[in-house]
């Protein structure tokens, strides 16, 4: 068993997926210009704010954002990490960048990671029959569409060679936590040391 099992990751459907489909494929298939050595094709990085005045990318991304904290919740449990532990931050997630993936015949991905960011997703918009799975720390996650996979950042993840017409939305999600301005106690207007 890899180090990375079902629970290291959280997959969702996107309830209005068919509504958007057309239109985010016509998107991505239109704007993937750049060719990698792998077979796909790719857009340019995207703000998470860009686009935002199409329809159907601000709907997807609102619900995105909105099950974000939800999600990482879920992650959190099998993390070690002491997220829990700070009740009294707001959590907030941003869809930092995107970018959108077309694949050729026999495209795929090369193994990679998006450290710095804490939290990635991928949103799959045309998964055609045949296609492979999302491949996390060895172990293959497999796809529908509608679907949408959050993950760790520093988690080394992959496509084999898929089908053609196969397509998708990446991202990264930075953390934002609103937490309230209080100091240290007796501290007053001391700079020195900083």
């Amino acid at each position: 068993m890899s180090k990375f099992d079902k629970r290291s990751y959280v997959s969702r459907i996107y309830p209005d997926h068919a509504s958007i489909k057309n239109i985010l494929y016509r998107l991505i298939r239109s704007n993937a210009n750049k060719e990698l050595v792998t077979g796909a094709k790719q857009t340019e990085h995207q703000l998470g704010s860009d686009n935002r005045s199409i329809k159907e990318i601000d709907t997807l991304f609102t619900w995105i954002e909105k099950e974000l904290p939800n999600a990482v919740d879920e992650l959190a449990l099998y993390s070690g990490s002491n997220y829990f532990e700070q009740s009294q931050r707001t959590k907030v997630f941003k869809i930092a960048e995107y970018w959108g993936m077309y694949y050729l015949d026999d495209g795929s991905a090369m193994p990679h990671n998006h450290f710095p960011f804490p939290i990635c997703f991928s949103y799959y918009i045309n998964v055609p029959e045949g296609s492979s799975p999302f491949t996390i720390e060895g172990y293959d996650v497999p796809v529908e569409e509608g679907q949408v996979i959050f993950f760790r950042g520093d988690a080394e993840h992959e496509v084999k060679p898929s089908v053609h017409r196969r397509c998708m939305i990446a991202g990264n999600v930075i953390y934002n936590p609103s937490l309230p301005k209080k100091g240290f106690k007796g501290v007053k207007n001391h700079n020195k040391g900083f």
